[in-house]
Protein backbone atom coordinates (compact mmCIF):
# COMPACT_ATOMS: atom_id res chain seq x y z
CA UNK A 1 0.00 0.00 0.00
CA UNK A 2 1.28 3.43 -0.72
CA UNK A 3 2.81 5.55 2.36
CA UNK A 4 0.73 8.79 1.09
CA UNK A 5 -2.68 9.25 0.34
CA UNK A 6 -3.81 12.00 -1.74
CA UNK A 7 -7.38 12.71 -2.07
CA UNK A 8 -8.68 15.56 -4.31
CA UNK A 9 -9.29 17.18 -7.82
CA UNK A 10 -8.30 16.40 -11.35
CA UNK A 11 -8.99 19.24 -13.53
CA UNK A 12 -7.85 19.35 -17.34
CA UNK A 13 -6.86 22.85 -17.26
CA UNK A 14 -7.50 24.79 -20.27
CA UNK A 15 -4.62 27.53 -20.34
CA UNK A 16 -3.99 30.61 -22.26
CA UNK A 17 -1.43 32.62 -22.54
CA UNK A 18 -1.46 36.60 -22.90
CA UNK A 19 0.62 39.54 -22.46
CA UNK A 20 -1.99 40.63 -19.56
CA UNK A 21 -5.40 39.39 -18.26
CA UNK A 22 -8.46 41.59 -20.16
CA UNK A 23 -10.20 44.29 -18.52
CA UNK A 24 -13.91 44.89 -18.00
CA UNK A 25 -15.79 44.13 -21.43
CA UNK A 26 -12.12 44.32 -23.04
CA UNK A 27 -11.39 41.31 -25.85
CA UNK A 28 -7.55 40.23 -26.59
CA UNK A 29 -5.82 38.00 -28.58
CA UNK A 30 -4.33 35.26 -27.08
CA UNK A 31 -0.64 34.69 -27.47
CA UNK A 32 -1.07 30.56 -27.22
CA UNK A 33 -3.67 28.01 -25.98
CA UNK A 34 -2.56 24.54 -24.65
CA UNK A 35 -4.25 21.85 -22.63
CA UNK A 36 -2.56 20.64 -19.34
CA UNK A 37 -3.12 17.87 -16.74
CA UNK A 38 -3.78 19.67 -13.32
CA UNK A 39 -6.04 19.98 -10.48
CA UNK A 40 -4.64 20.31 -6.73
CA UNK A 41 -4.68 16.84 -5.97
CA UNK A 42 -3.78 15.52 -9.14
CA UNK A 43 -1.05 18.16 -9.38
CA UNK A 44 0.26 17.19 -5.22
CA UNK A 45 0.08 13.37 -6.31
CA UNK A 46 2.02 13.64 -9.29
CA UNK A 47 4.71 16.06 -7.20
CA UNK A 48 5.09 13.29 -4.54
CA UNK A 49 5.32 10.11 -7.53
CA UNK A 50 7.84 12.44 -9.06
CA UNK A 51 10.03 12.32 -6.02
CA UNK A 52 10.33 8.29 -6.02
CA UNK A 53 7.66 8.19 -3.22
CA UNK A 54 4.48 5.65 -3.44
CA UNK A 55 1.27 7.41 -3.56
CA UNK A 56 -2.49 6.74 -4.10
CA UNK A 57 -4.41 9.00 -5.66
CA UNK A 58 -8.30 9.04 -4.79
CA UNK A 59 -10.78 10.98 -6.32
CA UNK A 60 -13.69 10.89 -9.47
CA UNK A 61 -13.67 12.56 -13.08
CA UNK A 62 -16.13 12.21 -15.66
CA UNK A 63 -16.77 9.24 -18.22
CA UNK A 64 -14.91 11.28 -20.84
CA UNK A 65 -11.67 11.46 -22.60
CA UNK A 66 -10.40 14.23 -20.45
CA UNK A 67 -11.06 11.29 -17.48
CA UNK A 68 -9.48 8.67 -19.73
CA UNK A 69 -6.64 11.23 -20.40
CA UNK A 70 -6.56 11.89 -16.40
CA UNK A 71 -5.93 7.99 -15.57
CA UNK A 72 -3.59 7.92 -18.32
CA UNK A 73 -1.08 10.55 -17.34
CA UNK A 74 -1.39 10.12 -13.76
CA UNK A 75 -0.60 6.47 -14.03
CA UNK A 76 3.12 7.13 -16.38
CA UNK A 77 4.10 9.28 -13.24
CA UNK A 78 4.19 6.79 -11.17
CA UNK A 79 0.48 7.59 -8.89
CA UNK A 80 -1.62 4.65 -8.02
CA UNK A 81 -4.93 5.66 -9.65
CA UNK A 82 -6.94 2.53 -8.43
CA UNK A 83 -9.04 4.52 -6.28
CA UNK A 84 -9.66 6.92 -9.34
CA UNK A 85 -12.72 6.83 -10.00
CA UNK A 86 -15.29 7.67 -13.30
CA UNK A 87 -18.87 9.05 -13.60
CA UNK A 88 -21.47 9.23 -15.90
CA UNK A 89 -23.26 11.97 -13.77
CA UNK A 90 -21.01 14.51 -14.69
CA UNK A 91 -18.14 15.50 -16.89
CA UNK A 92 -14.27 16.08 -15.84
CA UNK A 93 -13.64 18.93 -14.04
CA UNK A 94 -11.78 21.97 -15.92
CA UNK A 95 -9.96 24.98 -15.09
CA UNK A 96 -9.98 27.94 -17.29
CA UNK A 97 -6.34 29.68 -16.54
CA UNK A 98 -4.78 32.71 -17.74
CA UNK A 99 -1.08 32.86 -17.87
CA UNK A 100 0.43 36.69 -18.04
CA UNK A 101 3.37 37.54 -19.45
CA UNK A 102 5.56 37.52 -16.51
CA UNK A 103 4.51 34.25 -15.15
CA UNK A 104 1.71 35.07 -13.07
CA UNK A 105 -1.94 33.18 -13.56
CA UNK A 106 -5.56 33.46 -12.93
CA UNK A 107 -7.82 30.76 -12.65
CA UNK A 108 -11.66 29.74 -12.95
CA UNK A 109 -12.00 26.42 -11.82
CA UNK A 110 -15.57 24.18 -13.15
CA UNK A 111 -15.50 21.29 -10.83
CA UNK A 112 -17.92 18.92 -12.59
CA UNK A 113 -16.83 15.17 -11.78
CA UNK A 114 -15.05 16.57 -8.77
CA UNK A 115 -18.06 17.67 -6.33
CA UNK A 116 -19.59 14.20 -7.13
CA UNK A 117 -17.64 12.59 -5.42
CA UNK A 118 -19.51 13.01 -2.15
CA UNK A 119 -19.55 11.04 1.51
CA UNK A 120 -21.50 8.51 -0.46
CA UNK A 121 -18.40 7.30 -1.66
CA UNK A 122 -16.07 7.45 1.67
CA UNK A 123 -16.59 3.36 2.77
CA UNK A 124 -14.92 2.11 -0.48
CA UNK A 125 -11.73 4.49 0.37
CA UNK A 126 -11.54 3.70 4.43
CA UNK A 127 -9.09 0.62 3.99
CA UNK A 128 -6.81 2.54 1.90
CA UNK A 129 -6.54 5.31 4.44
CA UNK A 130 -5.90 2.41 7.04
CA UNK A 131 -2.49 1.47 5.69
CA UNK A 132 -0.72 4.55 4.81
CA UNK A 133 1.52 7.32 6.70
CA UNK A 134 -0.33 10.49 5.79
CA UNK A 135 -3.26 11.63 4.33
CA UNK A 136 -2.91 14.79 1.99
CA UNK A 137 -6.21 17.32 1.32
CA UNK A 138 -7.18 20.43 -0.53
CA UNK A 139 -10.48 22.32 -0.09
CA UNK A 140 -11.68 22.04 -4.30
CA UNK A 141 -13.73 18.79 -3.55
CA UNK A 142 -17.05 18.04 -1.50
CA UNK A 143 -16.65 19.80 1.84
CA UNK A 144 -18.54 17.47 3.86
CA UNK A 145 -16.65 14.96 2.30
CA UNK A 146 -13.53 16.22 3.20
CA UNK A 147 -14.63 17.23 6.63
CA UNK A 148 -15.61 13.58 7.40
CA UNK A 149 -12.14 12.32 5.91
CA UNK A 150 -10.55 14.38 8.21
CA UNK A 151 -12.08 13.29 11.40
CA UNK A 152 -11.71 9.53 10.44
CA UNK A 153 -8.19 10.34 9.78
CA UNK A 154 -7.90 11.25 13.50
CA UNK A 155 -9.72 8.13 14.75
CA UNK A 156 -7.02 6.18 13.48
CA UNK A 157 -4.28 8.37 14.06
CA UNK A 158 -3.26 9.38 10.39
CA UNK A 159 -1.90 12.55 10.09
CA UNK A 160 -3.51 15.10 7.63
CA UNK A 161 -1.91 17.91 5.40
CA UNK A 162 -4.70 19.86 4.68
CA UNK A 163 -3.83 22.40 1.63
CA UNK A 164 -7.01 25.21 2.34
CA UNK A 165 -7.03 26.08 -1.27
CA UNK A 166 -9.71 27.24 -2.47
CA UNK A 167 -9.82 29.26 0.60
CA UNK A 168 -12.91 28.09 2.54
CA UNK A 169 -14.07 28.61 6.52
CA UNK A 170 -12.80 26.20 8.68
CA UNK A 171 -14.08 25.13 11.94
CA UNK A 172 -12.18 24.88 15.36
CA UNK A 173 -13.33 21.16 15.34
CA UNK A 174 -11.27 20.61 12.03
CA UNK A 175 -8.58 22.80 12.69
CA UNK A 176 -7.67 20.73 15.59
CA UNK A 177 -7.51 17.82 13.75
CA UNK A 178 -4.85 19.16 11.77
CA UNK A 179 -1.58 18.10 11.69
CA UNK A 180 -0.20 20.43 8.81
CA UNK A 181 -2.20 23.35 7.46
CA UNK A 182 -0.71 24.84 4.40
CA UNK A 183 -2.13 27.85 3.59
CA UNK A 184 -0.63 30.71 1.42
CA UNK A 185 -0.76 34.40 2.52
CA UNK A 186 -3.95 35.12 0.85
CA UNK A 187 -5.81 31.73 2.25
CA UNK A 188 -3.75 32.76 5.83
CA UNK A 189 -5.67 36.09 6.12
CA UNK A 190 -8.42 34.81 4.80
CA UNK A 191 -8.51 32.01 7.55
CA UNK A 192 -7.57 34.21 10.19
CA UNK A 193 -9.36 37.64 9.17
CA UNK A 194 -6.19 39.29 10.02
CA UNK A 195 -3.39 41.06 8.21
CA UNK A 196 -0.69 39.50 6.78
CA UNK A 197 1.42 42.36 5.07
CA UNK A 198 4.76 41.52 7.02
CA UNK A 199 6.81 38.70 8.73
CA UNK A 200 5.42 39.57 12.31
CA UNK A 201 1.47 39.42 10.96
CA UNK A 202 2.10 36.23 9.39
CA UNK A 203 3.54 34.61 12.55
CA UNK A 204 0.88 36.62 14.24
CA UNK A 205 -1.92 34.70 12.32
CA UNK A 206 -0.29 31.17 12.54
CA UNK A 207 -0.53 31.21 15.99
CA UNK A 208 -4.12 31.82 16.22
CA UNK A 209 -4.36 28.82 13.91
CA UNK A 210 -1.51 26.90 16.53
CA UNK A 211 -4.08 28.43 19.38
CA UNK A 212 -6.62 25.99 17.53
CA UNK A 213 -5.06 22.75 17.95
CA UNK A 214 -3.54 22.63 14.48
CA UNK A 215 0.04 21.08 15.03
CA UNK A 216 2.53 22.84 12.09
CA UNK A 217 1.17 26.14 10.38
CA UNK A 218 3.83 26.32 6.95
CA UNK A 219 2.58 29.71 4.94
CA UNK A 220 4.25 29.91 1.14
CA UNK A 221 5.16 33.40 1.09
CA UNK A 222 6.10 33.31 -2.86
CA UNK A 223 9.06 35.40 -3.82
CA UNK A 224 10.01 35.38 0.30
CA UNK A 225 10.12 31.44 0.02
CA UNK A 226 8.10 29.85 3.46
CA UNK A 227 7.64 30.08 7.15
CA UNK A 228 7.03 27.31 9.41
CA UNK A 229 5.17 27.78 12.68
CA UNK A 230 5.16 24.55 14.65
CA UNK A 231 3.14 23.83 18.01
CA UNK A 232 5.96 25.29 20.24
CA UNK A 233 5.97 28.55 18.55
CA UNK A 234 9.17 28.01 16.83
CA UNK A 235 9.54 29.60 13.77
CA UNK A 236 11.41 28.47 10.58
CA UNK A 237 12.11 30.35 7.36
CA UNK A 238 13.61 29.49 4.35
CA UNK A 239 14.15 31.46 1.20
CA UNK A 240 13.00 31.59 -2.00
CA UNK A 241 15.46 30.38 -5.21
CA UNK A 242 16.24 33.25 -7.94
CA UNK A 243 14.32 31.62 -10.77
CA UNK A 244 13.13 32.52 -13.98
CA UNK A 245 9.42 32.20 -13.58
CA UNK A 246 7.27 31.07 -16.60
CA UNK A 247 4.56 29.44 -14.92
CA UNK A 248 3.34 29.47 -11.68
CA UNK A 249 0.63 27.29 -12.08
CA UNK A 250 1.73 24.35 -9.73
CA UNK A 251 4.04 26.03 -7.60
CA UNK A 252 2.05 25.42 -4.80
CA UNK A 253 0.87 22.09 -5.32
CA UNK A 254 4.73 20.48 -6.07
CA UNK A 255 5.74 22.71 -2.91
CA UNK A 256 3.05 20.60 -1.14
CA UNK A 257 4.08 17.44 -2.39
CA UNK A 258 7.55 18.14 -1.56
CA UNK A 259 6.43 19.04 1.98
CA UNK A 260 4.47 15.22 2.46
CA UNK A 261 7.76 13.37 1.17
CA UNK A 262 10.42 15.23 3.65
CA UNK A 263 7.35 14.77 6.28
CA UNK A 264 7.12 11.14 5.58
CA UNK A 265 11.06 10.47 5.18
CA UNK A 266 11.14 11.64 9.25
CA UNK A 267 13.22 15.00 7.92
CA UNK A 268 14.20 18.39 9.91
CA UNK A 269 11.74 21.00 9.50
CA UNK A 270 14.82 23.03 8.07
CA UNK A 271 15.68 20.78 5.32
CA UNK A 272 11.59 19.96 4.29
CA UNK A 273 11.28 23.63 3.88
CA UNK A 274 14.39 23.58 2.14
CA UNK A 275 13.35 21.02 -0.30
CA UNK A 276 9.79 22.23 -0.73
CA UNK A 277 11.28 25.63 -1.83
CA UNK A 278 13.85 23.91 -4.59
CA UNK A 279 10.85 21.53 -5.74
CA UNK A 280 8.30 24.60 -6.14
CA UNK A 281 11.25 27.40 -7.51
CA UNK A 282 12.00 24.25 -10.54
CA UNK A 283 7.90 24.12 -11.22
CA UNK A 284 7.48 27.37 -12.45
CA UNK A 285 10.83 27.11 -14.47
CA UNK A 286 8.52 24.80 -16.88
CA UNK A 287 4.99 25.70 -18.37
CA UNK A 288 2.55 23.64 -17.40
CA UNK A 289 0.80 21.65 -14.42
CA UNK A 290 2.14 18.41 -13.90
CA UNK A 291 4.31 17.71 -16.89
CA UNK A 292 6.08 20.91 -14.85
CA UNK A 293 6.69 18.60 -11.87
CA UNK A 294 10.91 17.68 -11.45
CA UNK A 295 11.71 14.39 -11.39
CA UNK A 296 14.21 13.20 -8.45
CA UNK A 297 17.14 13.30 -11.06
CA UNK A 298 16.03 17.18 -12.01
CA UNK A 299 15.83 18.16 -8.44
CA UNK A 300 18.92 16.70 -7.37
CA UNK A 301 21.22 18.10 -10.42
CA UNK A 302 19.54 21.83 -9.27
CA UNK A 303 20.69 21.51 -5.33
CA UNK A 304 23.94 20.72 -6.51
CA UNK A 305 23.82 24.26 -8.02
CA UNK A 306 22.69 25.77 -4.70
Amino acid sequence: MAEIVVIGSFMMDLVTRCTRAPKDGETLIGESFIRNAGGKGANQAAAIARLEKSVSFIGMVGEDDFGKEAKQILASTGVDVQQLFMTDKAATGVGCVWVEEEGNNRIIVVPGANHIFDSNHFETIKATLDNAKLLVLQLEMDYDLTFEIIEYAKKINLPVLLNPAPAYPLLDKTLFNLSFLTPNESELASLTNLPVDTTEDVVFAATTLIEKGVKNVIVTLGEKGALWLNENLEVFQSPAHSVAAVDTVAAGDSFNGALAYGITEGWEISEILTLANQVGALTVTKIGAIQSLPTMAELETFRNKC
